[in-house]
């Protein structure tokens, strides 16, 4: 809650000119009165009269009882009864239309009158409380207080003893307390004596509770508030770790403030000072923006908005949110340097998102700018538009000492400077520029496009680009995060684009869709940077110098075109040919619905209830039954697609401009290219879709040629675009044709069940011959360019399969019952080789079984034709819900030579809850292993041990035998621990573990181990751990494993313990271990109230090169595992986010490092 909003709701009591008092006890108060303290008899008939109104209506009845008079009546009676008993005479009762203050509860009333200075009060006192409600505005202001005194004649209002004031707008309720209030209700100047409020923030996100205090709190009619010694944080300690202290705050208008002599205080030190702050509340119509950079030197930036406005901007200083903002809608106009509201306008604000902004720089190495960029959105047949036009008058930069920049140059021991040129063709300006135009039109059945960009240099957008519309406060104070750098423009385009959709409704069926899909103009432009001097030429003239030895000169590269597409258009043309159906008939012969006693609900009409006689009345006889629909016996239908596209492309002789001045827009060669496709897709329904046939026939061609050439193009290159033109053209056309017959379509058993037959074909190709480099020496390039290549057409061999791509028979018998039994059985036809695959489902839920094998007809050199048996492979499941499945698969090849079956491998497979298995035998070769000698080291053998012990066949091919050969377990639990400790502390991790192993050769075997573990204690510390490590060397935990290669047992928990021992000096434990940590990650936060303690942690082993440091001279360098890792501490403010302190340290050596321990390079960021 802000404290202006809080002063100002008190305004609203000025509306409270006759003070209400209602209290049970009024009179016996006011006669308690003490003697001595003159009464006015005006003022006890005023105050009686004002009791009797406003008593409730029981209040009234124990008022009449205590006087012994009669009670009965309404509440009119009751109170005229009391008014005739005191004498008064009834007066009409008038509406009123002030705000009513309500005094809601209140121990003593007192009623007295200063003689001495002719004033007189109302005093409540005793847990006073008073509301007034403002339903007008939807406001309600309460008072709570030990004492209130109401001075009748000066019209103000006293609060004393624990003030609290709570304001309701609207079901928003803002508190305030303090120790007193006292306010003017005439013009409403008013003050607080050591006053706090408390209002939320969102900072970041989060939401943060700040506390505003002052100890003297006024403000004046005009609605200027003062604090006097105030006082902000959003520390809940007592007292708090941090605080802003100000002399004094002024809030002047809604987000209009300002701070004098201001201390940002962490505990009892002063760490940050505000000499003077000011937020205006209204915004500067020119958008400044200000600071530094090494390279720009200092400058100003401002962005003047015509039409619309800037993006409401992020808080330079979060926390410094004194007063609320109000929304910028509205019309404004200029008022010195700010906008303003315009009151007088009449005009109602639009958002028609239409931007046009004035841009104007200035900057003290670089130079000046200004541009104007606008945008206007969706309009009509508008659908953007937007314009940019920048011009930029800039010097060359020349790097100084160490980092720094400066604008001159010495030459011949005199500092110049060089103002930046642009070269337009033969004429020389003295300035750069930037434009950009881009607009789209979009219509009914048509687009237009274009967009137009022109730089002067590559360097245009990157000097004048990188600007804000604010002021960096953070940025001018060394903290914040720096405006990104725009990237060189290398190149750019100017296109115009469109296409066209006529309505063609009007020919339906016959032309269902005509589209210019793609109609495009495009000038591509490139850069072209000059050749650098070299040493031994040096430079020729003094502009040169100044021109190469400035950092980053726009004058080193010119713009020039590359291409231009002119034009490149596409589209596509649609419809059908014939559309016929067993259920066509002419519109005359349509037959009308017939009618029906059946209405709407909504158009039922009100009806009489029915009579006892109509209730015993029968139902009328039902009439004729509706005859069932006619099934459409047959459909067929012809189409057509059509595809065109073409390319004209003419490239520019760009080999011999070397500056700007030598673009002559000449061209080095011309390509033109087309394409074209249509497709003729025919369909045929029978017998309500029980059989179909599709079909269709497809052709495409595609050509290029190029000409135009230019004669500096050498031979070597135009062959090459010949060659290219020439296997880009090809010409093709296919057919297929699908049959499809559905026997059962009424059956709901076989629903499914289908007869299918298709056929691909290749009808016809052409296509142009590679030529080898003889065949091209001997032809030429006049040949080449006259004749061509040698050319090849084929049109359909139905003996050869390169033109029968697909000849296909299937039948498919699916019973609908169970889970779903299926049998199917498909056939490769010729010309193709015969192949017959057979493959039956069953399913039996929770089981499903499926069974396939097929047979080939080979052809071996000699013609011969053989059948050979396709393997047997089958496929069973068995499905346990949420719990898992289990699976296996088993295949059984042909063996030709046995003339049997034989196994080839089985795989079985299950997950169960968070645990999965995997087993695998195959027919294999057998290994064993040798002895390894001495040649062990800890990454287990080096060199190749396991040798083949399998008996050979006649050919010298060993033996396969089924054995096992991998198994596999995966184990993956996740567990989140009820709420400990009060609900305080909350635990969780994961744990995912695997392991495989050849089991062949078991020294090939991987075990891995992931961790990751989560602890958070609440308003205390967050705690994460993730780590995964790698073990390759599982088979020496089991001690048989490990004696059959000569290793010793191990245990695997030692091992496992030793690799995440990180204190042992010498890190024996962890290289002993056959565990190899791959990763490990640490992060924790610490809460500290108002700070938050982030540590970062990090590790991981990377191969790095080192000197071998017996033979440094020879620069012998070997690659060794070494531990990179990396800590980052951060202090972070909760409060204040932009002010944190970070320290970063690693251990990273890059790949000249001597050894493989490097000592710890320190790195410390922002610090405030």
């Amino acid at each position: 809650m802000t404290i202006r909003p809080i002063l100002c709701g008190f305004m609203v009591l000025a509306l409270a000119a006759p003070v209400s008092l209602v209290a049970q006890e009024a009179l016996e108060s006011a006669q308690q009165d003490e003697p001595e303290i003159r009464t006015s008899p005006i003022l006890n008939e005023q105050t009686l009269r004002r009791d009797i109104e406003t008593a409730g209506f029981y209040e009234l009845i124990a008022w009449l009882e205590g006087l012994n008079q009669s009670t009965a009546g309404d509440r009119n009676a009751l109170a005229g009864r009391l008014l005739g008993y005191y004498g008064l005479a009834e007066e009409p009762i008038l509406e009123d239309e002030s705000t009513p203050l309500v005094i809601d509860s209140a121990t003593r009333t007192r009623y007295f009158t200063l003689d001495e200075i002719d004033e007189s009060y109302v005093r409540l006192s005793g847990g006073v409380t008073l509301t007034l409600r403002d339903d007008e505005r939807d406001v309600t202001h309460q008072i709570v207080a030990d004492e209130v005194t109401y001075n009748q004649d000066l019209n103000v209002l006293s609060a004393s003893g624990d003030v609290i004031y709570i304001l309701d707008r609207g079901g928003t309720i803002e508190r305030f307390t303090g120790a007193a209030l006292t306010v003017q209700l005439d013009d409403w100047d008013g003050a607080f004596v050591h006053g706090v409020t408390e209002r939320a923030r969102t900072i970041e996100g989060e939401e943060v509770d700040f506390s505003f205090a002052g100890s003297y709190i006024t403000r004046s009619s005009d609605d200027v508030v003062v604090m006097e010694d105030g006082r902000v944080t959003s520390s809940t300690a007592k007292p708090p770790n941090y605080e802003i202290h100000a002399d004094k705050i002024w809030v002047l208008s809604p987000g209009e403030w300002g701070l004098r002599n201001a201390y940002l205080y962490v505990g009892r030190v002063a760490i940050f000072y505000f000499p003077f702050f000011f937020r205006p509340g209204n915004e500067f119509f020119f958008n400044p923006s200000v600071g530094v950079r090494d390279r720009e030197g200092r400058f100003i930036q401002t962005t003047t908005y015509i039409l619309g406005e800037p993006e409401e901007p992020e808080s330079a200083f979060s926390f410094l949110q004194i007063a609320e903002e109000e929304g910028a809608g509205g019309e404004h106009k200029i008022e010195g340097l700010y906008l303003v509201p315009d009151e007088e306008s009449d005009l109602a604000p639009e958002d028609s998102g239409a931007v046009l902004r004035i841009l104007t720089d200035i900057y003290t190495k670089l130079g000046a700018y200004v541009a104007i960029d606008g945008t206007i959105p969706e309009s009509g047949v508008l659908n953007n538009l937007e314009v940019y036009l920048g011009l930029g008058m800039s010097r060359h930069i020349y790097p100084g000492q160490g980092s720094t920049y400066t604008p001159y140059h010495l030459m011949d021991g005199e500092a110049v400077t060089s103002w930046n040129a642009t070269q337009i063709g033969s004429v020389r300006v003295p300035f750069r520029f930037g434009l950009g135009l881009s607009a789209a039109l979009r219509g009914q059945g048509y687009t237009v496009s274009g967009d137009v960009t022109l730089f002067s240099d590559s360097r245009f957008q990157k000097d004048f680009d990188r600007r804000t519309e604010q002021i960096d406060w953070l940025g001018l104070m060394g903290q914040g995060t720096p405006v990104p750098e725009p990237g060189l423009v290398t190149s750019y385009e100017w296109a115009l684009r469109g296409s066209l959709t006529p309505q063609v409704q009007a020919l339906n069926p016959w032309l269902q869709r005509v589209q210019l899909q793609n109609a495009s103009i495009v000038l591509r432009w490139r850069e072209e940077s000059l050749p650098e001097p070299s040493e031994e030429e040096g430079y020729q003239t003094p502009q040169e110098e100044l021109v190469w030895e400035a950092d980053g000169s726009p004058e080193t590269g010119f713009f020039y075109p590359d291409t231009l597409q002119l034009p490149n258009v596409s589209g596509i043309i649609s419809g059908q040919i014939l559309r016929l159906s067993s259920s066509s008939a002419p519109d005359g012969d349509l037959e009308s619905p017939p009618e029906s006693d059946l209405r709407p609900p909504w158009t039922a009409e009100s009806f009489e209830p029915l009579g006892p006689e109509e209730y015993l009345r029968l139902p009328a006889p039902p009439g004729a039954m509706p005859p069932p629909p006619i099934p459409e016996l047959w459909n067929a239908s012809v189409g057509y697609t059509f595809t065109p596209s073409g390319l004209l492309e003419n490239t520019f002789n760009s080999a011999g401009w070397e500056e700007a001045a030598d673009v002559d827009y000449s061209l080095e060669y011309s390509a033109a290219s087309g394409r074209v496709g249509g497709t003729l897709p025919m369909a045929l329904n029978l017998l309500s879709n029980a059989i179909g046939l599709t079909g269709s026939l497809a052709m495409s061609g595609q050509y290029r040629t190029v000409y135009n050439r230019a004669g500096t193009m050498e031979d070597v290159a135009w062959t090459s675009l010949l060659q290219q033109a020439y296997s880009y053209s090809s010409a093709n056309a296919t057919g297929n044709m699908a049959l499809r017959v559905s026997p059962f379509t009424g059956s709901r058993l076989w629903s499914s069940s289908t007869v299918s037959y298709s056929l691909n074909l290749l009808l016809y190709q052409f296509r142009y011959e590679p030529l080898d480099p003889a065949e091209l020496e001997a032809l030429g390039i006049e040949g080449l360019e006259e004749t061509g290549p040698p050319t090849h057409t084929e049109w359909i061999d139905w003996g050869d399969e390169s033109f029968v791509r697909s000849h296909q028979v299937q039948l498919n018998a699916v019973l609908d019952v169970l889970s779903g039994q299926a049998v199917r059985l498909t056939a490769d036809l010729p010309p193709r080789a015969l192949r017959f695959v057979g493959q039956l489902d069953f399913g039996l839920s929770p089981v499903a079984i499926s069974v396939a094998s097929g047979l080939l007809q080979e052809e071996d050199a000699a013609g011969v034709k053989s059948w050979a048996y396709q393997p047997i492979t089958s496929a069973q499941a068995l499905l346990l819900g949420e719990l898992g499945q289990i699976q296996n698969q088993i295949s059984y090849d042909w063996d030709q030579d046995n003339g049997a079956y034989k196994f080839a491998y089985n795989n079985a497979s299950a997950t169960i809850g968070p645990v999965g298995a995997q087993f695998e035998w195959r027919s294999a070769e057998e290994f064993k292993f040798e002895s390894a000698g001495e040649d062990w080291d800890n990454d287990g053998i080096a060199g190749e041990r396991w040798i083949s012990v399998s008996a050979l066949d006649d050919q010298g091919n060993p033996i396969l035998q089924p054995l096992p050969t991998r198994a596999a377990v995966t184990v993956n639990l996740s567990s989140e621990l009820e709420p400990m400790w009060r609900s305080r502390l909350l635990l969780g991790g994961t744990l995912t573990s695997s392991w495989s192993m050849n089991l062949l050769r078991y020294t090939e075997s991987s075990l891995s181990f992931g961790l990751k573990t989560n602890v958070e204690i609440t308003d205390f510390l967050s705690l994460s751990f993730s780590s995964q490590s790698m073990n390759t060397q599982s088979y020496v935990y089991v001690e048989s494993l490990a004696e059959g290669v000569g290793r010793e047992r191990r245990s695997l928990v030692v091992d496992l313990l030793k690799s995440f021992n990180f204190f042992s000096t010498d890190q024996k434990h962890r290289t002993d271990s056959a565990f190899n940590l791959q990763q490990i990650q640490v992060n924790a936060t610490h809460n500290l109230e108002d700070w938050d303690l982030e540590i970062s942690y990090s590790g991981r082993p990377e191969i790095i090169e080192v000197l071998n440091l017996e033979t440094p001279e020879a620069d012998d360098t070997r690659r060794v595992y070494d531990w990179q890792s990396s800590l980052e501490i951060v202090l972070q403010w909760r409060a204040i986010r932009e002010l944190s302190s970070n320290l970063q340290a690693d251990n990273r050596t890059g790949s000249d490092a001597v050894t493989t321990g490097s000592p710890w390079d320190l790195t410390f960021g922002s610090d405030s």
